[in-house]
């Protein structure tokens, strides 16, 4: 075998194949469209997410799940809006398993959190949970990370002595990441 021969044996063809695999990976990145909406009445008010769009990578997507061997874990953050206001709606869940449809998670205790901000003259007041639920209504999807639910909880903001009724909350259709 010539030089030229090794040469192109042990370094270019390495090097063709890490290219090859760079630019499959970076396809995998695109801006999507999804319907996911999450609906909400924040004391009486109706706010809704509407469409939402984001990029799917190789990291997922902005929700996310996940079954550990004796937890799960859900989270979603998203802006939702009226027709006056524009409020960031958070969510977290840790629960022990086994996952379940129709079952009432607790949130507002040391297993689960939501809360609210929202701005008011450039100033940012955080809504924590004192109580609340959610409950999973559909899990679809190849890898069953397609979820779907209803949510309601009560936040209060100390600083204002003010507290947010948040009703008939829902989401559908949220592709969470898996890890």
């Amino acid at each position: 075998m010539t030089n030229k021969q090794n040469l192109m044996k042990h370094h270019i063809i390495p090097l063709l194949i890490a290219c090859f695999m760079i630019l499959t990976s970076m396809s995998e990145c695109r801006n999507e469209t999804r319907y996911s909406p999450i609906n909400a009445e924040l004391n009486g008010i109706s706010f809704t997410s509407g469409n939402y769009t984001y990029t799917m990578n190789l990291g997922g997507s902005p929700f996310y799940f996940h079954e550990y061997e004796s937890d799960l874990v859900f989270h979603f953050e998203r802006e939702i809006v009226s027709d006056d206001d524009r409020v960031a709606i958070f969510m977290n869940l840790r629960s022990e398993l086994p996952f379940e449809l129709n079952r009432q998670y607790a949130i507002g205790t040391k297993e689960g959190s939501a809360k609210i901000i929202f701005w008011e003259d450039r100033v940012q007041y955080r809504f924590m949970s004192t109580g609340g639920y959610v409950v999973f209504i559909e899990r679809t999807g190849t890898s069953g990370s397609v979820l779907s639910g209803r949510f309601e909880f009560t936040s209060r903001n100390e600083e204002k002595d003010s507290v947010i009724n948040v009703t008939n909350g829902t989401f559908e259709n949220l592709h969470c990441y898996l890890e």
